[in-house]
């Protein structure tokens, strides 16, 4: 299923990713600070530039050390999915470097239930957020960071 999204006006995307700073949202196609720029890119990168289906556009997931310390973002998936892949350059498949929660679909109390990853090659990870039944849309809220000697980036969700 597709929607239009009222921050996309006119383009049909299942897939909204969000950027999540401390005290800051990017929606989808706001210029991102330039700690989140792939030093490769001569342009400002966006929220949309990881589902674009374009490996080649990619955001910087900031080093330790250097702040914010972390790419932050909430992906907003419309289907029932519970599942999804990162890729990139230099991602560590641990719950050292990726953390991802989702909201408990039955809970009052907003709690949220942590997902499991599982390693994809050298540089991606598979991510499973088992939620019964299954929700849509599905909010997932992602936490990477990087080693301060790695250039590590975050080129594709893949839901």
């Amino acid at each position: 299923m597709q929607i239009e999204s009222d921050h996309l006006a006119g383009i049909f995307v299942d897939v909204i990713p969000s950027i999540l700073p401390p005290g800051s949202i990017f929606a989808a196609e706001d210029p991102l600070p330039r700690v989140y720029q792939d030093p490769l890119s001569p342009r400002r990168p966006i929220a949309m530039d990881i589902v674009d289906s374009n490996s080649s556009t990619c955001l910087k997931i900031p080093a330790t050390g250097q702040p914010p310390e972390e790419l932050s973002l909430r992906l907003d998936a419309y289907g029932p999915h519970e599942s999804f892949s990162l890729g990139g350059k230099g991602i560590q498949c641990d719950e050292s470097h990726v953390v991802a929660m989702t909201p408990l679909t039955d809970s009052c109390s907003g709690g949220y239930i942590t997902c499991t990853l599982r390693a994809e090659g050298a540089e991606g990870c598979h991510v499973t957020c088992s939620l019964r039944p299954p929700v849509d849309p599905f909010t997932v809220l992602v936490y990477l960071r990087a080693f301060a000697d790695i250039d590590a980036l975050l080129c594709d969700v893949q839901f």
